[in-house]
């Protein structure tokens, strides 16, 4: 290649090289979120996929600087630019204090306060494992807890899967109402100090609150969910 030609080439493929890069990392985070992590965690995924980027570039950088092609040495400058960027955007997230409640729907808010004031409920992911050689399957988690922190009771089955819509409230008497696409409604009470888990029908005489169920979604469907599994 020409080298007055050569010049004005280098700061383009520079900018293209991370570009390529920072788009192809930008499609990988939207699929691991949306349906990857359910196989491995997305940030384990990043974490891999980094290694092998950082460790390509750098195998280019050496060889461009051992044939001398100027053009090969400022693509793998561009990748490897765009790769570290990434890597310490990964580093510096979880620093980053953010105000979660404000961005979670009313009923799938995270340390959620009974009416009395004698709970805290808790919905979060846990990867169980179904497999020896596995990630685990992601499954949303019952956990009750009093103010201190103390655990009074968490429902460890994998009823409520991660991949489906979850919602949870709790109604006036301190029953834990939770409900899924896949599952139909469960509810949690608390009957002489214990906690009990049963399924939800209308037969009970106790109807669930308005809020448990997400706008995007019928009230029947929910309440019908469990026995359309069933058949």
């Amino acid at each position: 290649m020409n080298k007055q030609k050569e010049k004005p080439i280098l700061p383009i493929l520079f900018i293209l090289s991370m570009g390529v890069t920072l788009t192809f990392f930008y499609i990988l985070s939207i699929l691991s979120h949306l349906v990857l992590w359910i196989v491995v965690p997305t940030s384990i995924i990043l974490v891999f996929t980094i290694a092998i980027f950082l460790g390509s570039f750098g195998l280019l950088l050496i060889k461009a600087k051992k044939i001398q092609w100027q053009w090969l040495r400022v693509v793998s400058l561009g990748g490897l630019s765009s790769t570290a960027l990434i890597l310490v955007l990964m580093l510096i997230s979880p620093l980053i204090k953010a105000n979660k409640s404000s961005v979670q729907l009313p009923n799938r808010q995270q340390n959620l306060i009974s009416p009395s004031g004698k709970y805290v409920l808790k919905v979060p992911i846990k990867r169980i494992k179904q497999k020896k050689f596995s990630f685990g399957r992601p499954y949303r988690i019952v956990t009750i807890s009093d103010p201190n922190g103390q655990i009074v009771y968490q429902d460890e089955e994998d009823t409520f899967p991660g991949w489906f819509g979850t919602y949870w409230v709790w109604d006036q008497q301190d029953r834990a109402w939770l409900s899924g696409s896949d599952t139909g409604i469960v509810f949690y009470e608390n009957i002489n100090g214990k906690w009990t888990k049963q399924d939800y029908h209308r037969e009970l005489g106790i109807t669930p609150p308005e809020s448990l169920y997400p706008d995007s979604y019928e009230k029947s469907s929910f309440e019908t969910s469990r026995f359309n599994k069933d058949l």
